[in-house]
């Protein structure tokens, strides 16, 4: 399990080790909530974020191709096809965008010594361990060799993950793969086969 990265669609240049054939590598989600709060869609993770020094810079979910390698365990002939047969990332995902992630309790803070009370953190490496947890909670961990059971995950336990992109430019960045940097229907690059639905993909 390792986090696909933040720097959005990166082409043919991977971070290790989430490119590993073996490894499954987790993308993101941004969520978007409608009727007050009372529900929400996802869609692949991409856009600016200003962080706490007031800098603003392009981030989201990394995806893309490692083209020296194969492709990754159980993954369909149709996600690999986008790299020509190689590893194509990532996996699966989970909300990793800083404005809609996941609250933590801060009980220091270093720069003040002081504690920073409740903060919303993102990126992908918040999905990686949720995504991690929830094959340890899902308990069949024996069946699991990297990526395969995402690509053969029962119907309706992975949500499909459609809308968004994570390309700086959005699909004129990978034009010649839209899959690779866009939620399209079926596997995306940010996104990969979509985001858990309960624990039915890992048990």
């Amino acid at each position: 399990m390792a986090s696909s990265g933040d720097g959005g669609y990166a082409g043919n240049t991977q971070i290790w080790p989430q490119q590993l054939p073996w490894v499954t590598s987790a993308g993101g989600t941004t969520l978007t909530t409608t009727d007050g709060g009372q529900t929400f869609t996802q869609k692949a993770w991409g856009g600016t974020f200003t962080n706490s020094q007031g800098t603003t810079s392009f981030v989201g979910a990394g995806s893309g191709c490692a083209t020296n390698l194969a492709a990754a365990v159980g993954q369909s002939a149709a996600a690999s096809a986008n790299c020509a047969g190689h590893r194509a990332t990532s996996d699966v995902s989970a909300d990793a965008d800083p404005y809609t992630g996941v609250s933590v309790y801060d009980t220091y803070t270093p720069d003040s010594g002081t504690g920073g009370g409740w903060l919303t953190v993102g990126g992908t490496s918040a999905a990686s361990p949720f995504i991690a947890a929830l094959y340890t909670r899902g308990g069949a961990l024996s069946s699991v060799e990297g990526p395969n059971t995402m690509y053969s995950a029962p119907a309706g336990s992975i949500t499909d993950i459609v809308g968004g992109s994570n390309a700086q430019n959005g699909a004129t960045d990978c034009s010649a793969h839209v899959a690779l940097c866009t939620g399209v229907a079926g596997w995306d690059g940010p996104t990969g086969v979509g985001a858990p639905h309960g624990l039915g993909a890992f048990s």
